[in-house]
């Protein structure tokens, strides 16, 4: 789809910013958080709250009209999410996809192996696609270049 049309169709990488950062990104791959951490530990770890403003995210960066958004986080509920949120923002359900895998991939589930709990099964980065740390100015979240 991107070597198709590469002028409108864009990676939309739903991770928290830091993943995005420190975990690494799809070489062209646009940051929108579909949620931010907001620094509380609870049960599972850092706890994760909507971002409020995803959808007018999407339509200040991107055309409903024009372009098509494929859409990825670590595994894939939040990529999901984010899905329903551009249709309901007004894109075609037919210009929107979500990236089977995510960035990092599944978990091997096998008491047995030393990767048992690993995400090395599959996604971007363990298939080897192009992937970089590189923060590009023009990618990154939109509301952190207006401070």
């Amino acid at each position: 789809m991107l070597k198709k049309d590469p002028a409108h169709t864009f990676i939309v990488d739903t991770r928290t910013k830091a993943e995005y950062q420190f975990v690494g990104h799809p070489v062209g791959a646009v940051n929108i958080p579909k949620k931010f951490w907001n620094g509380t530990l609870g049960q599972k770890g850092y706890e994760l709250v909507d971002n409020s403003n995803f959808s007018k995210d999407l339509l200040a960066r991107f055309n409903p009209e024009t372009d098509k958004l494929i859409f990825m986080c670590r595994s894939g509920k939040r990529s999901c999410l984010s899905c329903q949120a551009a249709i309901d923002a007004g894109w075609d359900q037919k210009n929107i996809c979500n990236m089977l895998g995510g960035f990092e991939g599944d978990k091997i589930k096998n008491p047995n192996s030393i990767y048992d709990g690993k995400r090395i099964f599959g996604g971007w980065k363990n298939e080897g696609l192009p992937w970089t740390y590189h923060i590009d100015r023009k990618l990154v979240y939109m509301a952190d270049l207006s401070q």
